[in-house]
């Protein structure tokens, strides 16, 4: 499954939109997920930003029209901000959101992407399940490459 739309799901509880932002988290190929127009609010929005931030190939989510505030954004805006991720487009319109919050997160994902195209790939194997709860580098630090010493 890379691509997943739930649109206009009124009736799901908040017990199921929990278990479903698990879902995410655990997914390995979801690629596109969109959840406009349902009911979420910031609580469901800060548990599926944990989804989106554990993922390691979630590209796109939408969250048009769910009724999410300018506390979601800063979560979402946090985890841009500090946490790798492979997000690159976060669809926040109709929502009590501030235009410059949307536009900062914006900036942030376009930025990312950007460094996506000049990083290293990852090691051999995959991925390093340690590095996935450091935050990244500060945006303007330059990346230093350390050679692995052969010796012992």
């Amino acid at each position: 499954l890379r691509e997943l739309t739930l649109s206009a799901n009124p009736r799901i509880s908040s017990k199921g939109w929990a278990r479903f932002a698990i879902a995410v988290a655990h997914s390995s190929q979801l690629r596109v997920l969109n959840l406009d127009y349902n009911p979420l609010g910031d609580q469901i929005a800060a548990m599926l930003a944990v989804a989106v931030a554990s993922s390691r190939t979630l590209e796109v989510l939408d969250l048009e029209g769910t009724g999410l505030t300018n506390q979601s954004a800063q979560v979402f805006l946090d985890m841009v901000e500090n946490y790798p991720t492979s997000l690159r487009v976060l669809v926040l319109a109709e929502n009590d959101i501030s235009p410059e919050l949307q536009q900062q997160i914006s900036d942030l994902l376009s930025e990312g992407e950007e460094e996506d195209n000049r990083e290293v790939p990852p090691p051999l194997g995959g991925h390093a399940p340690s590095s996935a709860l450091q935050p990244i580098r500060e945006k303007h630090q330059p990346l230093t490459w350390v050679p692995h010493s052969s010796k012992g």
